[in-house]
């Protein structure tokens, strides 16, 4: 692991209460409550530098789903992961009578391409995903190549303009690593802008009371994940018809850290 790679699991595994808030399921609060220490006590909030940091991430290392948690995570774990965000998806879209066939989607840090594949496999008519690192950008063009339902774009989603609007914006694992405020809420209203009437915008993250947390450092002691409240999300999703929050206790059934994996779907 480089200097730049430490992520919440290798941030907290020194600490005595690590392995008893793991097993007693106070994993999240422990994290929320030391972040809010951090960031309005210690005042620890020197940001990192997105795209140069992301680059060395995926530099040197294979670009899998356990990558994109972190390096070296468990198999089982990653999985898990990952097949309870996708079923809180499937569930949201088949209650709610949403599809995804014939759909374009945007999927915004496509990291190791596990959500390409995903709304592709439910048929979607493109797939465009939008990738700050370029090692992981070019991984994925790569590993896409032969299908012509997925495009890969390199860059700043909120830097870039499309050709049309997407019947669904997906941003899993995303938005928290967004440390700066202004970036953050131009992001959040570009991709907005970017979701067709009737659309849909999935976002992966923590949605709780707290607003600018700091909870994730690297080890220069610079902010890689910050969290906003749900007033702050609300604040800018005005323009969205629906906003609803998904909670995701899958945590709790394993001895595991796990992302902060609620899901916040909002309806253009």
């Amino acid at each position: 692991m480089t200097s730049t790679q430490r992520h919440t699991e290798a941030d907290y595994r020194d600490s005595p209460l690590y392995g008893f808030a793991v097993r007693s399921k106070l994993y999240r609060p422990f994290t929320i409550f030391r972040g809010l220490y951090r960031t309005y006590v210690a005042r620890s909030d020197a940001a990192y530098e997105p795209a140069s940091w992301w680059d060395r991430y995926y530099t040197g290392q294979p670009i899998e789903d356990a990558t994109t948690l972190n390096p070296g995570k468990e198999l089982y774990p990653s999985l898990y992961h990952y097949n309870s965000i996708e079923n809180l998806i499937l569930s949201y879209l088949f209650n709610t009578g949403a599809a995804v066939d014939g759909a374009h989607v945007l999927d915004v840090g496509s990291g190791a391409g596990h959500w390409l594949g995903f709304y592709a496999g439910l048929g979607a008519a493109s797939v465009t995903g939008v990738e700050l690192s370029h090692p992981a950008a070019e991984a994925l063009s790569e590993r896409f190549a032969d299908n012509t339902r997925i495009n890969v774009i390199q860059g700043n989603v909120a830097e870039r303009e499309f050709d049309r609007h997407f019947d669904l914006v997906n941003a899993i694992g995303v938005m928290f690593h967004i440390v700066d405020d202004e970036a953050f809420d131009r992001t959040v209203t570009a991709l907005v802008a970017a979701t067709a009437p009737g659309g849909l915008l999935v976002f992966g993250g923590h949605f709780g009371i707290f607003d600018n947390v700091n909870v994730q450092y690297d080890r220069e002691g610079r902010v890689n994940k910050r969290l906003r409240s749900r007033r702050h999300w609300r604040r800018l999703l005005t323009g969205c018809r629906h906003v609803d929050f998904v909670r995701n206790d899958a945590y709790r059934h394993i001895d595991a850290t796990l992302p902060e994996n609620n899901l916040l779907i909002a309806r253009r």
